[in-house]
């Protein structure tokens, strides 16, 4: 009917048209992208954190919350995050939002439901949107407790070795020096007439 009463119209008919397919097009790939990465962030094998720019947790994925022992439900109301270790997260964590860096390293305790630590490196990122606007934080963490478990040990036993050469080192020097006692009480009481007074004071030298 437009084509036929008004043909110039038919322009600003079809346009809306294609206008709304398109974006209905462009809405179905951001469901697709989206759901992607919520499968991605379900099924990872590390912890996943997302805050957002305040700092305050969002999400969390089922590793971490199995790393943590705490359920997605007590992550809202507890950030296991170790009080500690947040002077240097929130400095790096201002520097992110500064735009002076884009991610950041840092190995950060975690406290965990039964009151044990845990140990994670924890690469950051700033998540941005296609305007380069900054939309939220994801944090990936890999549990490294017991490598640290292990680091620990390592160094108590090289401790311990260190203490074990230091004490044979002083063993070795202190009987080099009773063996030098030894001989000369040794060679006193060959010297010594059986009548001599000294000869039993020699001899208490001697057996200490």
């Amino acid at each position: 009917m437009v084509w036929l009463t008004n043909v110039w119209l038919v322009p600003a008919i079809i346009a809306p048209l294609v206008l709304s397919f398109r974006s209905i097009r462009l809405l179905g790939r951001a469901r697709d992208s989206e759901e992607r990465f919520r499968t991605m962030f379900e099924a990872a094998p590390i912890g996943m954190i997302v805050r957002d720019l305040d700092g305050k947790l969002l999400s969390t994925n089922p590793a971490f919350e199995k790393m943590v022992g705490y359920s997605r439900e007590e992550l809202e109301r507890v950030d296991p995050a170790s009080a500690e270790d947040s002077g240097d997260a929130n400095a790096l964590n201002a520097e992110l939002l500064a735009g002076k860096r884009d991610d950041y390293e840092i190995e950060q305790r975690f406290v965990a439901k039964d009151g044990g630590e845990r140990w994670g490196r924890v690469d950051v990122t700033l998540v941005r949107d296609a305007g380069r606007r900054p939309q939220f934080v994801l944090s990936m963490v890999q549990d490294v407790t017991q490598h640290k478990l292990l680091e620990d040990q390592l160094r108590q036993a090289q401790k311990m070795e260190a203490i074990g050469r230091l004490a044979g080192g002083v063993a070795h020097d202190f009987n080099n020096v009773l063996a030098a006692i030894l001989g000369t009480t040794d060679l006193l009481l060959f010297r010594m007439g059986a009548a001599d007074p000294s000869r039993e004071d020699v001899d208490e030298i001697r057996k200490a």
